[in-house]
């Protein structure tokens, strides 16, 4: 596949049923660490990671497409905590009222949902420093979400979702972008510019929260 056979798109305000349905599919492809879930888990899966941009933030939203396939997506948000709070409402509480209803027993994300968002169990954004909190708050208040598909990795694809997504951040003047990740695609990220701010071992696994700041993006092409 050429590198230039592709479109990137912006979302509307308006949610497209089918584009969300391919969104929801490729996260759960490329949920665990990059592979698949588990079959039994992609709804459950998808509503947490998918439905609050759907329903709150779609034109916060990018997709690479290659023909009428959708093959990479970029769920971003410019204000986090605001974000999180009306996602609590909106998302997160209907979806506990229905774990407690007994809807989802089967799903085996359900019970340590209902545990992370009870304040049961703790969050990975949590166990960081309550400076590196406070610090990506205040400097890189918003955040990304990426998933590419596997068969079209290496292509590009993920410069150029964050390259169209950081020029819509930039033109509301936000000061940055956070994101939270494992080991494996940290060197992609450093490589785009993104800086390590912290890192802990969270259930055994290492997760990073990476930053990226305009302010020093200018300043850096001053100097240079």
């Amino acid at each position: 596949m050429a590198r230039d056979s592709f479109t990137i798109t912006r979302l509307s305000s308006v949610p497209d049923r089918d584009i969300w349905r391919s969104i929801r599919e490729l996260c759960c492809r490329t949920g665990d660490n990059g592979k698949p879930i588990a079959a039994g888990r992609w709804d459950f899966f998808a509503k947490i990671w998918i439905d609050p941009y759907e329903r709150l933030l779609p034109h916060w939203t990018y997709v690479a497409k290659s023909e009428s396939s959708l093959i990479a997506y970029l769920t971003g948000c410019p204000d986090s905590e605001p974000f999180a709070r009306a996602a609590f409402y909106r998302c997160t509480l209907p979806l506990l009222l229905a774990v407690a209803a007994g809807r989802h027993r089967r799903n085996l994300d359900a019970a340590r949902f209902a545990r992370r968002d009870l304040g049961l169990e703790d969050r990975v954004e949590r166990c960081f420093a309550p400076e590196i909190r406070r610090r990506i708050a205040h400097e890189f208040p918003a955040h990304l979400h990426m998933n590419v598909d596997s068969r079209f990795r290496g292509l590009g694809l993920g410069r150029r979702l964050i390259e169209r997504y950081f020029a819509d951040l930039k033109a509301i003047e936000k000061p940055g972008v956070h994101l939270y990740c494992g080991p494996d695609p940290v060197g992609f990220y450093l490589a785009v510019g993104f800086r390590e701010i912290g890192a802990i071992v969270f259930r055994g696994l290492r997760v990073h929260v990476l930053g990226y700041s305009f302010q020093a993006d200018v300043i850096d092409r001053h100097v240079t």
